[in-house]
């Protein structure tokens, strides 16, 4: 299950006070299983599974069609088919994304609903710090070669290389502080 930031926005949203409280509450759960991009099954079933698998007993299909079809009335969700089968697409979903491509087809009028995510913010991304193999091999490289340079261009004890300027390098003091 993904990890979703519900922005304040959604308190005084019109369109879902507009909602009835059982249709709200299936609004927000919805939420909770879409991926990154808004979509998910437009399987009723499906649907009733994910978002009540402890009120299995008490949440009916009908229920969530009918929750469903009140937040698609008001402009909230867009349910649409793609090879006979049944998806769902949260309307201005707008979260930061992660996954490079959704678990789910695109709708087939993308302008219409308008679920794709604001940004692909790097930080989002898992190890967005850590340096990609060939980025490391560079810095590797470009030191190696500045040592070899140091090395042979010692002469009063002036080595002739910047070596701040080299990634990943900083200055430290030598000596007794």
């Amino acid at each position: 299950m993904p990890n979703r930031i519900l922005r304040e926005g959604i308190i005084t949203s019109e369109p879902v006070n507009r909602l009835s409280w059982p249709a709200e509450v299936f609004y927000r759960r919805l939420h909770s299983i879409v991926d990154d991009y808004g979509r998910y099954y437009g399987n009723l079933e499906l649907l009733r599974a994910g978002l009540y698998p402890l009120k299995l007993d008490s949440v009916s299909s009908a229920d969530v069609g009918k929750w469903l079809s009140e937040c698609e009335a008001g402009g909230l969700v867009s349910v649409y088919d793609v090879e006979q089968r049944k998806f769902l697409a949260v309307i201005k979903f707008g979260q930061h994304i992660r996954a490079k491509c959704s678990k789910f087809p695109d709708p087939p009028d993308l302008d219409e609903v308008k679920c794709t995510c604001i940004a692909d913010e790097a930080h989002m991304r898992p190890n967005a710090n850590a340096e990609t193999e060939t980025e490391t091999k560079a810095n590797a490289q470009t030191i190696a070669q500045a040592r070899a340079r140091a090395h042979s261009s010692r002469e009063g004890g002036k080595s002739g290389v910047d070596f701040e300027s080299l990634p990943g390098i900083r200055k430290r003091k030598v000596g007794k502080a």
